[in-house]
């Protein structure tokens, strides 16, 4: 494979149905030798799709494997002369075999002069990676010049600063990490120990590399793992849930540190299902949070509905008309509930859009639901948006309002100030206990004619 041209890896690809990938190889050249060089990073930026990575890098995980269960070029060179010796003997009635050396079979005309350039290259890149053993003492590499600038003046780093300094390192340390995409652990504290030696005021509080996070082979394995489970159609969940209360901890350091949630969602793509966001909650406080919620809307639907700032609301108007069509129990409660769900700002004088869009596109980057033919059962879609991107799709109301109040607890997102009594009354509910948001929570629910329901 290493002596594979860009053509021939693109064939390859058509082979192992990665056709969609062919044009950006294509674009970035990439040869056999190229291939087997890239790491996870790698992969990412050139593959936008995880079933693709993932394939990809299973692919190429296989190979590289199988080529080491091969004798290695030590052991095979006297084998091979033995097998010449036993060709050109008599024994063999002086047949002639062809030579295993490329130079032999350079003056018979059967090897290209490209080739044996190529293989002498590839020879050359395995050399030099070979010789880049680790040591202790890590040298940082040369940063960009306004990376420098900030360094010397002693100016504590914005978010993207920091982040760019940690991909430089990380992009630095790919020459000795042998195709993996983090660090051991003693690799990062020795990469740590060499920017804090040089740069001190780095470890002061608020600049971000005093609580840095550490990845090891052990999580790398796990990220990988879920990322390969998240595209199979039957899924091992009893497995997902064991490897996702495994990595806890490194989760929420990696969201304590303010990673962006789309890189939390591509090394824990779980957390898209509903199931999973529940129970990560549950992990994180101990609380049933869908139990929670539909018992808060079976309670309080009639309260909201009918309390005065509602009454002649466009929404309460449409639910009641369109509740005149159907008898059924089951179906008016849910149609209230849903209508609860769109109402519940208002009900206390905040920005809707914050909290819930209907029919409409979604503006806000904090998480808001979207919701489409609310009162249509057949057709009723609820779906959750973070960051302005579909997170997931939910059937019905009580699992859309469940995964939109655990979002903002699993992926450490700050409360909206204009949302800020909806998500405090919620929640006061949830956790038995008034939380952080509003100091004047009774006195608002009087306002409005909330009754705590008698237990």
């Amino acid at each position: 494979m290493e002596t594979w041209s860009v053509d021939q890896v693109c064939g390859w690809l058509v082979e192992k149905n990665l056709g969609e990938l062919v044009h950006r190889f294509q674009e970035e050249e990439v040869s056999g030798a190229a291939l087997l060089a890239l790491n996870d990073r790698m992969v990412q930026q050139l593959v936008k799709k995880i079933g693709h990575q993932a394939v990809l890098m299973d692919l190429i995980k296989k190979y590289k494997q199988k080529s080491q269960e091969l004798k290695s070029p030590g052991e095979t060179a006297p084998v091979m002369q033995a097998e010449d010796e036993q060709c050109s003997s008599p024994a063999s009635g002086g047949e002639q075999t062809p030579s295993f050396d490329p130079a032999d079979n350079l003056d018979n005309g059967l090897i290209d002069h490209r080739v044996l350039k190529q293989r002498r290259n590839v020879r050359h890149i395995l050399a030099r990676n070979k010789a880049l053993q680790w040591t202790k003492s890590y040298v940082l590499p040369e940063f960009p010049y306004d990376v420098k600038c900030m360094l010397a003046e002693r100016k504590c780093p914005d978010h993207s600063t920091r982040i760019r300094i940690i991909e430089f390192l990380q992009a630095d340390m790919t020459k000795y990490l042998q195709g993996s995409l983090y660090p051991t652990t003693q690799q990062y504290n020795d990469v740590v120990n060499a920017l804090l030696q040089a740069h001190p005021f780095l470890d002061e509080d608020g600049c971000g590399f005093e609580e840095a996070v550490c990845l090891d082979s052990e999580v790398d394995e796990h990220i990988n793992w879920f990322q390969q489970e998240y595209v199979k159609t039957e899924k091992d969940w009893r497995e997902i849930d064991k490897r996702m209360s495994q990595t806890l901890e490194i989760r929420r350091k990696l969201i304590g540190g303010r990673t962006p949630v789309k890189d939390i969602l591509k090394m824990f793509p779980f957390l898209q299902c509903p199931y999973q966001l529940f129970r990560e909650f549950q992990l994180l406080t101990r609380t049933d949070i869908y139990k929670k919620t539909r018992h808060i809307l079976e309670s309080y639907s009639e309260n909201i509905l009918t309390s005065l700032s509602l009454v002649d609301n466009p929404i309460n108007i449409a639910l009641q008309e369109k509740m005149k069509h159907h008898t059924d129990e089951d179906t008016l409660k849910h149609m209230k509930m849903t209508a609860t769900c769109l109402l519940l700002p208002d009900a206390f004088g905040e920005d809707s859009r914050l909290f819930v869009v209907v029919n409409d596109k979604v503006q806000v980057s904090t998480p808001v639901l979207e919701v489409k033919n609310p009162f249509n059962m057949d057709v009723c879609e609820f779906s959750l948006y973070l960051e302005k991107e579909r997170l997931t799709k939910m059937d019905d109301c009580i699992t859309a309002l469940a995964a939109l109040i655990a979002s903002f607890h699993v992926f450490g997102i700050e409360c909206p100030r204009r949302l800020s009594q909806t998500l405090n009354f919620l929640e006061t509910l949830i956790f038995d206990a008034h939380s952080p948001y509003s100091p004047s929570m009774k006195e608002k629910e009087k306002e409005v004619g909330f009754q705590h329901p008698v237990t």
